[in-house]
């Protein structure tokens, strides 16, 4: 059965990977100051794209090994999608018309898709730059980044050596559980302590405990949520695209509704990755302290650290998020923001926490809470971390222990009403992935 195709129905009004995930927004979007003449100076006749540097263009190039470079028959009847409607990004991904139901095969071009969807992240930033809304370096960035991710894809089907060794969604858990057990085993905690001004043995472990949470399980909802589209079939059209077009194809899937280094498994940005995790903080600490010798800043009894820093070098992710290539990469910056957003949290409630029993709650959330907060914390940190602090207040929880409402209620703030959203659909998919291993009998 051939699939439906959806390209020659493109228009300029095509949806944004917020709108199409059902969301409006996606994040405040730095004003710029640059108008479209200045486009207009840089284009060459056509409006084609002279060279990596110039500014002004939407066009992300990608040049064909032949007709069916990319291209792979997807099997959707195993993964029992025969029948089901296609909507939101899986449209995307497995080039279906949106509303389109599985066919039980089909021949999908997922090099072709990966270069459409990074030219439609061009496409939405050159009009923040029309609009003034963005400097034109910044498009020039978008095209250079997407240039980049769609020619290591193109390699790598050509290497053949597509998947990674993931070749299903079982295989991705346990590949997610593995690289957090990693990161969380190899950071320096001491240096951890120092970076955080911690200074208390108790909250340090909160802070340890906490980190296990990010097994396998809750990273992979968090994933869902902001890659797949809403719904039950979320998890089977996951196992899809990494049975046909691979993790590498997941690893490179853009944040088609901004204009920021945003791609990949988890939309990490550069401001979770360059100004966050990479951030240079310079601490001071005691003489002798053997901090010294790993970090010293060359003044006396100072250290520079870095979050992502306190891993041994072989384990670090890229200084910027636009070099992450492998799941690897993506799962430990992930975990490393999430350790980094809790951090912060468990410091404010620290002071008026005179029991510990609100940083208990918070060390020993559930899987489902977990990934409800990773999902939230990404789309809006300061406001799901103000929702974090006020889930765990006596008032919201049972004599016996047992929280009153689920964390993703408290995310419900009139600023933002998407960062609920975000932690629900975290929360529904934790669940979902706990009924797939139940099924498996894991």
């Amino acid at each position: 059965m051939s699939i439906e195709r959806r390209r020659s129905s493109k228009s300029n009004g095509e949806k944004t990977r917020r709108e199409a995930l059902g969301w409006l927004g996606g994040g405040a979007i730095a004003a710029g100051i640059v108008s479209a003449p200045y486009l207009k100076e840089h284009l060459e006749d056509g409006g084609t794209l002279a060279s990596q540097e110039a500014a002004g263009t939407d066009e992300v190039s990608l040049e064909m090994t032949g007709e069916r470079a990319g291209a792979i028959e997807c099997d959707f009847k195993s993964v029992y999608l025969t029948g089901k409607r296609c909507t939101g990004l899986a449209s995307q991904y497995f080039d279906l018309s949106s509303g389109a139901r599985f066919p039980e095969y089909g021949t999908v071009n997922f090099l072709e898709s990966m270069r459409e969807m990074w030219q439609q992240k061009a496409t939405f930033t050159r009009r923040l730059v029309e609009k003034g809304k963005e400097r034109p370096d910044t498009l020039r960035d978008v095209i250079a980044m997407g240039k980049q991710q769609v020619a290591q894809y193109e390699s790598i089907w050509q290497d053949k050596a597509e998947h990674e060794g993931i070749r299903n969604f079982r295989s991705f858990v346990m590949e997610l559980g593995e690289t957090s057990r990693d990161v969380l085993g190899s950071i320096d905690w001491e240096g951890f302590d120092a970076l955080y001004g911690i200074d208390d043995e108790w909250l340090l472990k909160k802070v340890q405990s906490f980190a296990s949470r990010a097994h396998g399980r809750s990273l992979a909802a968090y994933s869902m949520t902001e890659i797949m589209p809403r719904g039950d079939d979320s998890l089977r059209i996951y196992e899809a695209l990494i049975r046909s077009g691979g993790m590498a194809f997941a690893n490179r899937i853009p944040a088609m509704g901004d204009a920021r280094d945003s791609f990949g498994p988890f939309q990490l940005t550069e401001i979770a990755v360059d100004r966050g995790i990479n951030e240079k903080h310079m601490r001071r600490v005691s003489a002798g302290s053997p901090l010294l010798d790993k970090y010293a800043a060359g003044e006396p009894n100072r250290v520079t650290l870095t979050l992502n820093g306190l891993l041994p070098e072989e384990k670090r992710v890229p200084e910027h998020m636009r070099d992450f290539t492998t799941l690897e990469q993506h799962t430990t910056g992930a975990v490393l923001f999430a350790m980094d957003n809790v951090a912060r949290a468990m410091k404010t409630l620290n002071p008026i926490d005179g029991d510990g029993v609100r940083i208990d709650r918070i060390s020993h959330m559930n899987g489902e809470t977990f990934a409800s907060v990773l999902a939230a914390h990404h789309y809006r940190p300061t406001f799901a971390r103000r929702a974090l602090i006020e889930w765990t207040a006596d008032k919201n929880w049972t004599n016996e222990g047992e929280e009153r409402m689920p964390y993703y209620e408290f995310c419900d703030t009139p600023e933002d009403k998407l960062v609920r959203s975000y932690a629900l659909a975290s929360h529904d998919n934790y669940r979902r992935v706990d009924a797939y291993f139940a099924a498996l009998g894991d």
